[in-house]
């Protein structure tokens, strides 16, 4: 199986963007509001961490 993403539910979208840049993590998505969930989105990603690979 091939994993693309693995989501987190956080309270503060831009507290947890911050504390994934102090990780490393880079933002690979602007923010975008999920109009049938009615939650923001955004993508961010780790240069060590290959999601989906083959």
């Amino acid at each position: 199986m091939k994993i693309h993403h693995i989501g987190y539910y956080v309270a503060d979208i831009d507290e947890a963007r911050a504390a994934f840049q102090k990780l490393g993590y880079r933002i690979a998505s602007p923010r975008v509001l999920d109009d049938a969930r009615k939650v923001f989105i955004q993508f961010v990603e780790h240069e060590n961490i290959m999601m989906g690979g083959g």
